[in-house]
């Protein structure tokens, strides 16, 4: 999931967009003009637009309430910490609860808060932004 097309020739972080921080992240539009030609960025997998993202496990060998496993991130997918749900899962933790428009209720979007998931890892990915060749690298 942490695709930015890595070791290819359309690797995001060495072409002249990425900039000193060898970022592979390129802000809307996708499109730019240069010279009299227009290019066009690809769209990573890894992108800062992602909302929240999920990788599903199903693990026939496991007692079923074990069986079905879901990686649950939020923010971006190549940044976000993954964290497991088990299929037996009756409600999520504090940190990743609350009413949105599913419950007809208006998200308070702008009020940071320390203790939503989202705002945390959001700030992270933010702050990994502005100097992704130093705290980005495995």
């Amino acid at each position: 999931m942490r695709n930015h097309f890595e070791g290819s020739s359309l690797a995001l972080t060495e072409d002249v967009g990425a900039g000193a921080f060898e970022s592979p992240y390129r802000w809307r539009p996708l499109t730019w003009e240069s010279g009299g030609k227009t290019y066009v960025n690809e769209r990573a997998i890894g992108t800062q637009q992602t909302g929240w993202n999920f990788v599903a496990q199903m693990r026939r060998s496991l007692p079923r309430e074990l069986g079905g496993l879901l990686w649950f991130g939020v923010d971006d997918s190549a940044t976000t910490v993954r964290f497991p749900i088990f299929g037996s899962a009756t409600a999520p933790p504090a940190a990743f609860a609350g009413k949105g428009t599913q419950d007809g209720v208006t998200p308070p979007m702008f009020d940071f808060n320390m203790n939503t998931a989202h705002n945390v890892f959001n700030l992270v990915a933010n702050w990994a932004y502005t100097r992704w060749n130093i705290i980005y690298p495995e």
